[in-house]
């Protein structure tokens, strides 16, 4: 402006380090450049949103989708890179699996998604699947209620006997 102030906006990407922003003009006499360094901190979590909430598969057997969450900062954009905890929780003597675990802990990707495959326990009740960010104590967790449906095999009934005859 006419005494010499320039207003500037800037919007950090969504990179954490040193930013470098150079002040430079083409007035005469020259003004030297100034160079200013911004450091932009990691991304807060504040948000964990369950991408799903009707899961549903045969007990003993792995879900046909994997749980998929999302991790937002507070103007919405995807966080990468931060750990995701899923845990078995519930019913506590039917406890669904994360391979051979109860537990498992992953990182969200570029997208701020973090997913886990799961294998439902052995009774057709409500499993409970809790998720959480370790590093982020204040954030609330979640949970996920899955349906548990018996395996059709195992309920073949016999309505009729069954005669056998040879030697014993």
């Amino acid at each position: 402006n006419s005494i010499g102030e320039a207003k500037v906006s800037y919007t950090a990407g969504n990179l954490s380090g040193e930013n470098t922003i150079v002040v430079s003009s083409n007035s005469t006499p020259a003004i030297p450049n100034t160079n200013f360094t911004l450091q932009v901190n990691e991304p807060t979590v504040s948000s964990l949103e369950l991408a799903a909430i009707n899961y549903s598969g045969t007990v003993n057997q792995l879900l046909p989708d994997s749980l998929k969450v999302r991790l937002l900062d507070p103007f919405g954009e995807s966080v990468k890179d931060r750990q995701v905890k899923f845990e078995s929780t519930a019913p506590e003597d039917n406890l669904g699996k994360f391979g051979y675990s109860t537990s498992f802990t992953t990182e969200s990707n570029s997208g701020g998604y973090a997913t886990a495959m799961f294998t439902l326990g052995k009774k057709a009740v409500s499993h409970q699947v809790k998720v959480s960010v370790p590093e982020v104590e204040e954030l609330q967790a979640k949970t996920f209620t899955i349906s548990a449906n018996p395996d059709s095999a195992a309920d073949i009934t016999n309505e009729s006997p069954i005669n056998f005859t040879g030697i014993a």
